[in-house]
């Protein structure tokens, strides 16, 4: 296939984990960042800014009557993404997007419908006992696909190429392996609950809200010492070690997921990352006048979760030629929060956004008999064995060196990171892994 990155396309992808339009040949997502400008467009001010993100509260409409319109216009969305054709695989996880798009299926009266769960090794939750309850009460068929690095690793490998750019979020190996089981299952249509926080807007953790208050009280990015990692490391807890790196980085660099590679180890590959900094001070200043939540949520909701956590559900389901929809990513539901008066939007601060999808949710589990209520409290996310993965391959590096002059160095600092694996190198592992790998196959 030919393909290969350019030097300002590289270092987007080492230091952030993703390729922004505009520095990418990606015409798709040029086109929807776009349509998200367009959607957020406040008439009077700013172009970008989010106009339920006011401190308002409901107002004239009560929680129940507005999640009912909503739940409406929703229903409407899923609807239109479906054909008699279509055999659906719905990627259902334990959070609130994915089950609220299974309860949207089955008031829709949608019975051809399976529901896959990525089971992960490692200490992460597992998310497959409350979809599975779901299902159950729903009547869906639920599969659930339990971590196996060795299949993992070969169904990433090789369709990895599929993607036009090296897919820089460790949740595509799983995206990949649910693909290829969906279409084993014959099934022809993807639904994927991401998207939702565009809209929403993207609230932090719990540790990252209190790494939000660290950074304003104690702002170190001012000091010059913009898009650098600790030069320390010590025997540290990942969250330690996060948290350490994030008080290094730049505002909005901060804002995208995950521990990168530092400037100093892209400027040692010879890759000139000032192309990065030259970007993220310009997204910061078009969101210079929100508050560091609104920020955020513009950054990570616009940006990352749809311009990449979108982007390796898209290539994996082509992969299998399989259509995939993200019914929470539509200009109909943009155009829904929009037709509200300020005083019905959300009030950003009680995060009322989330609110609605916790009453939906509560209502149609009492009406379908669901007692598990995991799906109202816990965050959903199909997470890899980032370390169980990385230490596999590992020992499937040397099959992948071609002894090129070219990728020498980035084979170097792959062997480097992986001496001491710990949940962040596993991920600066994989961003040198996933570039080598799709280097090699799309030659």
């Amino acid at each position: 296939m030919n393909k290969k990155l350019s030097q300002s396309e590289l270092a987007f992808f080492l230091r952030l984990g993703f390729i922004p339009p505009g520095y990418s040949d990606d015409h798709d997502s040029q086109n929807k960042l776009k349509l998200f400008g367009n959607m957020w467009q406040n008439e009077a001010t700013n172009p970008f800014k989010f106009p339920f993100f006011q401190d308002k509260n409901i107002g004239t409409k009560s929680i129940d009557l507005y999640a009912d319109e909503w739940f409406e216009g929703f229903k409407k969305i899923v609807k239109s993404s479906i054909s008699c054709e279509h055999s659906v695989a719905l990627f259902l996880s334990g959070g609130k997007d994915s089950g609220l798009i299974a309860y949207a299926l089955r008031e829709l009266g949608y019975q051809n419908v399976k529901c896959f769960t990525y089971v992960a090794n490692g200490n992460f939750e597992n998310e497959s006992y409350a979809a599975k309850n779901l299902c159950n009460s729903l009547g869906y068929e639920h599969i659930t696909i339990d971590q196996d690095v060795k299949k993992d690793y070969e169904i990433f490998s090789k369709f990895v190429c599929n993607s036009s750019y090296p897919p820089g979020d460790f949740a595509s190996v799983a995206t990949y392996r649910l693909s290829y089981e969906a279409h084993k299952a014959d099934c022809n249509l993807i639904i994927d609950g991401m998207g939702n926080d565009i809209y929403m807007g993207h609230i932090p953790p719990k540790r990252e809200s209190r790494l939000i208050k660290a950074v304003e009280i104690l702002p170190l990015w001012r000091f010059g010492l913009w898009g650098r990692n600790p030069l320390w490391r010590f025997e540290t807890p990942y969250s330690v070690d996060y948290l350490l790196d994030s008080l290094l980085m730049s505002p909005a660099e901060r804002r995208f997921s995950g521990v990168k590679l530092s400037q100093g180890q892209i400027n040692a590959l010879g890759i000139n990352t000032d192309v990065v900094k030259e970007f993220l001070i310009t997204i910061e200043n078009q969101v210079k006048s929100f508050r560091e939540y609104d920020k955020r949520a513009f950054q990570r909701g616009v940006y990352f979760d749809e311009l990449a956590a979108c982007h390796k559900t898209v290539s994996a389901a082509e992969s299998f030629s399989m259509k995939v929809v993200f019914p929470f990513v539509s200009r109909e539901l943009a155009e829904t929060y929009l037709d509200f008066e300020l005083d019905d939007r959300f009030d950003w601060k009680a995060r009322k956004n989330k609110g609605v999808l916790r009453f939906l949710l509560k209502s149609m589990a009492k009406k379908y008999n669901v007692t598990d209520t995991s799906f109202n409290s816990e965050k959903g996310s199909f997470r890899v064995g980032d370390i169980d993965f990385m230490q596999y391959v590992e020992d499937k590096i040397d099959n992948l060196d071609d002894r090129s002059e070219e990728m020498l160095p980035y084979f170097r600092l792959l062997k480097e990171t992986l001496k001491n694996i710990d949940r962040g190198n596993a991920q600066r592992a994989f961003l040198l892994f996933s570039y080598i790998l799709w280097q090699k196959k799309c030659r």
